[in-house]
């Protein structure tokens, strides 16, 4: 695995849909099951989304507060698009705020059923010892170098939200 690229990102808005999972790094995993399908609900709804940022297409991961969670590894999942402004949110979808944060960008590469060995080296291996902690947000980013026809050429990023360790 290669060393993620640091960048700092304004806030952004995330307008899609939504639904609770539970992570992949679960014994109890059932984030094959959920996020597809939600993909499935976004795409053909994307056309509804004003103001798009750009061409891609984002994935959320959010863990909410543990009383709020039904299962200690159940995330929040959006599938959606970023937005310039926040005009109006499609009946059915929801939008999120991602506020202003650093993040480590890791580049995956191959089949996205293989999306968990890359965050669990970024999460495992790498965040460890980098002198960053994870301040509970992901996102994924799927632009034109995403393909589910060719798998094993496939590339999208994930990012970690990260704050220095003593912060």
């Amino acid at each position: 695995m290669k060393e993620p690229k640091i960048i700092q990102r304004d806030a952004f808005a995330i307008v899609g849909v939504e639904a609770r999972f539970i992570g992949a790094l679960s014994p109890d995993a059932n984030n094959f099951e959920v996020i597809p399908a939600l993909w499935h609900r976004f795409i053909n709804r994307s056309g509804e989304v004003e103001n798009r940022s750009d061409d891609a297409n984002y994935g959320l991961v959010i863990t909410p507060p543990a009383g709020e969670r039904c299962h200690p590894d159940e995330l929040l999942y959006v599938a959606g698009a970023v937005v310039r402004e926040v005009t109006s949110v499609p009946e059915g979808m929801v939008c999120h705020e991602v506020p202003a944060l650093e993040f480590a960008v890791f580049t995956h590469r191959g089949p996205i059923a293989e999306l968990p060995k890359t965050i669990r080296w970024a999460m495992e291996e790498w965040l460890p010892k980098s002198g960053y902690r994870w301040n509970l947000i992901e996102v994924e980013r799927y632009d034109r170098r995403f393909s589910i026809e060719s798998p094993q050429e496939s590339e999208m990023e994930t990012w970690l939200g990260i704050v220095p360790e003593g912060d």
